[in-house]
């Protein structure tokens, strides 16, 4: 499989545009991407979520792979199940829940089928309503029933304390935790040893693909890992700064199509 290609796209700011919808011109160049290609949905979001918009991309041969919680998961979509999961140890996972309460941190969890919170917030509910996903709220760290792949840390301000300051806080208590960014007081976090761009070394190993015939899409601070281990690394026109500094190349916005425009181009599909 030398000569074919592999094809990972961010979903939110990248595939999807700023309604949270794929428009039917990207439905329709991402499905006809041929089969001998390795194609990957990468995304923050839980496997439920995911699932079902790799779903209405029409992604179901056995080269159709989903990414969720930033690498937490990876699941095929030709023989529907989960073939890697790196969930976080209970023990962190307990700890997370007790810091975030400690701090006065809102805390969001990322498991296979539901979003937990510790606050019922406007703004969680806005984004379980648009990934179509049920929250679970949760009080005390048993209140957590399913195994978790990741979450976010959202800061509520503190006089007392900087967000600069919390963002070491939590690198040094938890040093098997990888933060993806700290911006404007929000935080995605993983396990260390596993990333978007980890799973996609694994699956072009697993698959036999070259990575060198790679190609990543993304927007934001969490597609920085996808950056690092692919060799086409393209930002969405409205990317961040620095995941544009770091790309190879740059492509119309995702409210224009840029990611299935620029596979169509170079597949000549």
């Amino acid at each position: 499989m030398k000569n074919n290609k592999i094809f990972s796209f961010d979903l939110d700011g990248t595939l999807l545009n700023d309604q949270n919808k794929i428009s039917q011109k990207t439905i329709n160049i991402i499905s006809s991407i041929p089969s001998n290609n390795l194609i990957i949905i990468n995304t923050g979001r839980s496997l439920k979520s995911a699932k079902i918009l790799a779903k209405q991309l029409k992604l179901t041969h056995s080269n159709c792979y989903v990414v969720s919680s930033n690498g937490g998961i990876i699941y095929s979509m030709y023989d529907h199940k989960i073939i890697y999961d790196n969930f976080i140890d209970k023990k962190i996972q307990k700890e997370i829940i007790n810091y975030a309460k400690k701090n006065n941190f809102i805390l969001y969890l990322n498991s296979e089928n539901f979003i937990w919170s510790n606050q019922l917030t406007k703004s969680i509910e806005f984004w379980s309503s648009s990934i179509g996903v049920d929250i679970k709220i949760f009080n005390k760290k048993e209140d957590v029933t399913e195994p978790i792949t990741g979450g976010v840390f959202t800061y509520i301000k503190n006089k007392n304390i900087s967000i600069e300051k919390h963002y070491k806080l939590l690198k040094n208590q938890f040093p098997n935790i990888h933060f993806h960014h700290f911006k404007e007081g929000v935080s995605d976090f993983t396990n260390n040893w596993f990333n978007k761009g980890i799973a996609i070394k694994w699956l072009a190993k697993k698959k036999g693909f070259d990575i060198n015939n790679s190609y990543c899409f993304g927007d934001s601070y969490n597609d920085i890992d996808m950056f690092e281990h692919t060799t086409h690394k393209i930002a969405v026109k409205n990317a961040i700064d620095e995941l544009k500094a770091k790309s190879t190349e740059i492509c119309l916005s995702n409210n224009e199509d840029g990611p299935a425009l620029f596979v169509k181009k170079i597949l000549r599909i």
